[in-house]
């Protein structure tokens, strides 16, 4: 049986909080989507294999704990651009797809996902329409939501599949009879011209790390055409609570700066009595990113 056999029950739920909090990070870090994807897909019954996977993730993130978004100033773009790519039958066990994608507005990343696609695709083709139809769905939604806000923009889909982009020019499936009718709706979006559809080479398109695991080599290139930077210690914006700074041990970062809690709070010393916190009294704030890294560096050896 080997890394095949169950998870004691004690480790289930030490696997099972280690998961969620992998989810937790992987909200605004494209570079862990896929890993935090595959890593829930076990929490049901979680096997040996599966921890190590989130002992490599521990360890992954003590070389790169925080990450930053950079939003810098640019003029008003006039269109989104979705980027959509697929591992067709990537999943071992299922023979299941992956689709992953960004949107960018302009130079700035808003939105990023890894998922599990419902239903097995016959072809490297299928698979990439369905990542397709994900990515102009997702766009959609994005354009509907800056219209909200007065802003009229195009949805431009790039996608490195010409089987993928033939079909959604195309009314019908044709000769293809094992595609779903139900995923032909974009073929309606094309023509309707509510989304433009690129052609994009396979090494640059982003998507590919949301859709597999890939080499250091493809994750340092992908790194390097997103507004992304991946730097240690705090954040200079650091956690308070009721307006009163915090006294923090340990050396534990969060990513992009938005889940600003360490590993433990040692200290809070309110100025102001109306606060209701004694003064010296000690509170445990347990940091998602602490355990996670815990986790990996407690196992270094295995």
């Amino acid at each position: 049986m080997g890394d095949r056999e169950d998870l004691p029950e004690e480790e289930k739920t030490r696997y099972r909080s280690a998961a969620a909090r992998i989810n937790y990070l992987a909200s605004d870090r494209p570079d862990i989507q896929f890993a935090a994807k595959e890593i829930c897909r076990a929490m049901s019954t979680p096997q040996k294999e599966d921890w190590l996977k989130v002992k490599k993730v521990g360890r992954y993130l003590q070389g790169k704990p925080r990450s930053v978004h950079l939003f810098k100033w640019q003029d008003r773009p006039e269109h989104i651009d979705v980027y959509c790519d697929s591992d067709w039958a990537g999943e071992n066990v299922t023979g299941k797809s992956t689709s992953g994608g960004m949107i960018f507005w302009g130079e700035h990343l808003i939105k990023s996902w890894s998922s599990t696609q419902k239903n097995i695709s016959l072809s490297s083709g299928e698979a990439e329409l369905m990542a397709l139809n994900k990515g102009v769905m997702e766009g959609l939604g994005v354009c509907q939501m800056l219209e909200e806000w007065g802003q009229d923009v195009e949805l431009h889909a790039h996608c490195d599949s010409n089987a993928a982009i033939g079909i959604a020019q195309r009314q019908g499936n044709g000769k293809m009879r094992h595609i779903r009718i139900n995923d032909l709706w974009i073929q309606e979006v094309v023509k309707d011209k509510r989304a433009i559809l690129h052609k994009v080479p396979g090494l640059s398109n982003v998507a590919d790390m949301c859709t597999k695991h890939v080499t250091v080599k493809v994750q340092d290139e992908i790194d390097c055409m997103l507004p992304i930077e991946y730097r240690r210690g705090r954040a200079e914006s650091q956690l308070k609570i009721q307006g009163q700074n915090v006294v923090f041990k340990g050396s534990f970062v969060c990513s992009a700066g938005i889940n600003n809690v360490h590993k433990r709070c040692v200290r809070l010393k309110p100025s102001n009595p109306q606060h209701g916190t004694p003064v010296g009294t000690p509170h445990q704030l347990y940091s998602t990113l602490g355990v996670v890294m815990k986790l990996g560096g407690d196992m270094m050896d295995d």
